[in-house]
């Protein structure tokens, strides 16, 4: 019975930290998706510098591995417009981003209850060698400080540790954005990594902390293939636009019975001569484990 309830609280830490980037991807999706729509309308993009604060919910309602987490993301970027000096004609966008994120989750089982603090660095570029075509690819890092505590047996009733972890996020692809009437549709295809390493972390298994247990670590890890359609409509001073997506597993571990998750989004944006001013929303479905997030985003254009 001890190695069971030890088995379910690594299981509950693991992953959840695995899905804690959701708040600051949102804000650099948006951002890579609005430098390819702007590409694509036979206009130039300006340098700038943005801000971001979103927030995401995840509501896991798996058997025995039931939990809610919230993140909340504060992130800084800055992206810079090259032209080729051959063709004059291709364009490249390469940005960085970096951020403060806050977590936290709770877990039915053994009441388990971890909080987490972080930062997080980021690369992201889109090249667009046509202007219909473009190439965006980013990768992220993001370092977490926990804190955690969960019930043990009756006869040691509290565990708790801290610890730190590392995970790694990355995606490649291709995107065709295409007039369709005043509107303009942008199909992709991409590749999308990430891991979260958990070290091995020493317990207190009583509260006067004279009574330790190691428990191993773990590394969590996903690697899918996503399709995504995102139709925007321009207007004089900015763009409303709806998203719809579908994600497969290639792989991830630890297994889970389900491959298939679906995004859907919904925003705008409103422009003035040097400013921009975003809102959008997230629902991410995958079978018993429901993600939704949100944000804003300024940007400041020289």
């Amino acid at each position: 019975m001890r190695i069971r309830i030890a088995l379910i609280a690594t299981l509950l830490a693991g992953p959840a930290l695995a899905q804690q980037d959701t708040a600051s991807s949102g804000a650099l999706a948006n951002r890579i998706a609005a430098a390819t729509e702007a590409l694509s309308q036979y206009r130039a993009l300006d340098n700038g510098v943005w801000a971001s604060f979103g927030g995401s919910t995840i509501k896991d309602r798996r058997p025995d591995l039931a939990r809610k987490v919230t993140v909340t993301a504060l992130q800084f970027g800055y992206d810079h417009r090259f032209t080729s000096a051959f063709t004059r004609g291709d364009q490249l966008v390469l940005g960085v981003a970096g951020g403060v994120l806050n977590a936290s989750s709770r877990a039915d089982a053994q009441n388990l209850q971890i909080d987490s603090r972080g930062w997080s660095a980021t690369a992201y570029g889109v090249y667009s060698p046509l202007l219909f075509l473009s190439f965006p690819v980013s990768v992220s890092v993001s370092r977490w400080s926990s804190d955690q505590t969960r019930d043990g047996t009756p006869l040691l009733p509290v565990y708790s540790t801290s610890y730190k972890s590392t995970s790694w996020a990355s995606s490649l692809g291709a995107a065709v954005t295409l007039p369709l009437g005043q509107y303009l549709l942008t199909t992709s295809l991409s590749h999308r990594y990430s891991d979260n390493k958990r070290p091995d972390y020493v317990e207190a298994i009583n509260p006067a902390a004279t009574d330790f247990q190691t428990t191993p670590g773990e590394l969590t890890r996903s690697s899918q293939a996503v399709g995504n359609v995102r139709l925007a409509l321009p207007f004089q001073s900015g763009r409303v636009w709806a998203s719809a997506g579908y994600a497969y597993d290639i792989s991830r571990t630890p297994a889970e019975s389900t491959r298939s998750e679906y995004p859907l989004g919904l925003g705008f944006d409103v422009f003035t001569a040097r400013w921009q001013v975003g809102a959008s929303g997230q629902v991410t479905l995958r079978d018993d484990i429901t993600t939704y997030g949100g944000g804003v985003t300024g940007r400041l254009s020289f």
